[in-house]
């Protein structure tokens, strides 16, 4: 369970206004924050930045948001990342 304590989040997704606004609210609680758009860039980015959650949307370009859970759950830190999984899927 995460507590009122600062936490590394990965904010993945291509939809821009999305992870602008989430990220402005993250970071106004004064979590650390790293923002990327795709699974390749979103990976190389938690292997630096080891984050303690991720948010990863299921449909990243070049890298589905499922195979990047995966692949984080490789890296050393991965077994203890929280993962969400997030979609604009099904919006009109």
């Amino acid at each position: 369970m995460l507590s009122a304590e600062t936490h590394r989040i990965l904010l993945a997704d291509d939809n821009v206004d999305f992870v602008n606004s989430i990220g402005a609210l993250l970071t106004a609680m004064g979590h650390s924050l790293v923002i990327t758009h795709n699974g390749p860039d979103a990976l190389a980015a938690a292997a630096r930045f080891s984050p303690d959650v991720a948010f990863l949307d299921i449909g990243l370009l070049q890298l589905s948001g499922y195979d990047l859970a995966r692949a984080l759950r490789r890296l050393p830190f991965g077994e203890v990342t929280l993962l969400v999984a997030v979609t604009g899927w099904g919006q009109e």
